[in-house]
């Protein structure tokens, strides 16, 4: 595929040359005006995104940003990326406005906007308006090949052109069929048909993480009229919500109550509050909201821990976990002291974070009371 729109090619051009020129003076004429460390931390739900965290030195660092003064003719402010292999990553600019964001792992470029594998070869090659794409969107295989073409108004978007892994056109002219491959290119996690630049039909889509579940959407003119997840059997699950974590009637803290009020301690034992406070719950909730493998964490005598696990039988069922509403088996630990009270969540995203199989669920997310506890997948029985 040839790049259609020849003056964006010659901005992208222009762009390579200027990041030369920055390195070429960067201990001379060329100053910066800021530099920010970012390091990847957790995974984004649902697209399997990165979250990233600021950090106050290169040690540790998996890319940095810089942010330049303007150019002489612009008034837009210049930032470029690199990783923490010295090759770029991002080139782009941003109104004087929006440099109070750089901080923030999510930049608003505006005007073309290129950015980079850590190869060194080109990832995408973009226009904005104000952070929003708005014309030719063009992105690329690691190898350098056309991947896909896009594009964008404030209005609408158009998928225009796709190429398989192999060099293959699959898409012309917004007609064909589409593919999404995986941040590694090495699965296929988003497949359908293409009529007019919009989707159309069934779109088969599938979840690498935390097992492989496959999903369907049926898009009538890009608008999504039915979605459902498919389990290893082939039942299919319709769902609205992406992710469902394990809940039970009131909560955690509402469980962690009712443990409590049906804890049935020795006599000898019954002064001993403070000592059951410092013991953690763990229980595994089946996929029919049954829980099970009831456990204590923590060091305590055997009465403690029998009578906690006594309790734990007593109270309700649970909700199970759902993926694109596929039931899963989780474990849940939680732990029996938490803060009464509303805690404010002081977080940019809310959504629970992933890390290899155990969802972290922050302070007061979703409760009166603030809580922290884990909860992880479990493969199938």
């Amino acid at each position: 595929m040839i790049i259609k729109n020849y003056s964006l090619l010659l901005k992208y051009t222009l762009l390579i040359a200027i990041n030369t020129l920055f390195i070429a003076n960067a201990t001379g004429q060329q100053k910066y005006l800021a530099v920010y460390y970012f390091k990847y931390s957790g995974i984004r739900f649902p697209d399997n995104g990165r979250y990233v965290t600021l950090i106050p030195s290169l040690e540790g660092a998996d890319f940095f940003r810089v942010l330049l003064p303007p150019s002489s003719d612009d008034k837009r402010f210049n930032v470029q990326e690199y990783y923490s292999n010295g090759k770029i990553k991002l080139i782009c600019k941003i109104l004087p406005e929006d440099t109070i964001f750089m901080k923030d792992a999510y930049i608003r470029p505006d005007g073309n906007c290129a950015t980079y594998y850590i190869s060194g070869k080109r990832e995408t090659l973009i226009n904005y308006v104000h952070e929003k794409p708005n014309g030719d969107e063009y992105s690329f295989y690691p190898s350098g090949k056309v991947y896909q073409y896009i594009f964008s108004t404030y209005n609408d978007v158009k998928s225009v052109d796709c190429y398989d892994i192999n060099g293959n056109q699959i898409c012309s002219g917004g007609n064909g069929q589409w593919i999404e491959y995986d941040r590694a290119f090495k699965n296929i996690v988003a497949q359908g048909r293409i009529v007019n630049g919009k989707r159309e039909g069934e779109w088969h889509e599938q979840a690498q993480w935390p097992d492989t579940i496959n999903y369907v959407f049926v898009y009538k003119k890009d608008i999504i009229n039915e979605r459902f997840g498919v389990d290893k059997k082939g039942v299919k699950y319709p769902f609205t919500l992406f992710f469902v974590n394990a809940d039970t009637k009131g909560g955690p803290t509402t469980f962690i109550q009712s443990v409590k009020n049906h804890l049935k301690l020795p006599p000898a034992d019954k002064d001993k509050k403070a000592l059951v406070d410092s013991l953690h719950i763990s229980f595994i909730v089946e996929k029919d909201g049954t829980i099970s493998h009831c456990d204590v964490l923590g060091i305590a005598p055997s009465e403690i821990r029998e009578a906690l696990i006594s309790a734990m039988k007593e109270c309700r069922t649970w909700t199970s976990t759902k993926l694109y509403g596929v039931p899963f088996r989780t474990q849940i630990v939680l732990p029996m002291a938490y803060e009464h009270g509303y805690k404010e969540y002081k977080s940019e995203d809310s959504a629970p974070v992933f890390y290899g199989g155990i969802i972290s669920h922050p302070s007061g997310i979703g409760y009166a009371d603030g809580l922290d506890y884990w909860e992880k997948f479990l493969p199938d029985n």
